[in-house]
């Protein structure tokens, strides 16, 4: 066996100190272009392609699964999935406009995405890396 690493027992009040940054910093990440987020998405598939092994050793310790699963699991998928919101996310979440039908002829309707803000993903174990990074790039 070997340590992977160790996350501290946190208090209450020291998870509230990093809830009330991680609320600010997504009030700043919020006013970015979508040219600076597309950089940032870029930069961690860079970081992703170049930690291939890395990635792959740790999820296939964690997870128990070969390492050519967690090259297609957790490295092609995670690659893929920001390569396809640098592309298209922009587009997909434009607000759109939806028909009422004839009774709400007077009313209008849509479809708009706003960011979550804070969230903490309770997700299954057999992805380690591709769940804990999706949530991050989908948000």
């Amino acid at each position: 066996r070997q340590l992977i690493g160790h996350a501290p027992n946190m208090t209450a009040e020291e998870v509230h100190e990093l809830l009330v940054k991680a609320k600010a910093a997504q009030k700043e990440w919020a006013k970015t272009t979508w040219k600076q987020r597309r950089m940032v998405l870029r930069t961690i598939q860079k970081y992703v392609c170049q930690h291939v092994a890395d990635v792959c050793r740790v999820s296939s310790r964690e997870s128990g699964k070969p390492k050519v699963d967690a090259v297609m699991g957790e490295i092609i998928t995670t690659c893929e999935k920001i390569r396809t919101i640098c592309e298209w996310g922009e587009a997909w979440l434009q607000p759109s406009y939806r028909p009422t039908g004839p009774m709400m002829m007077h009313k209008s309707a849509w479809v708009e995405y706003l960011p979550l803000g804070i969230i903490a993903p309770i997700a299954p174990w057999n992805y380690p890396f591709h769940n804990s990074v999706s949530n991050a790039v989908e948000d």
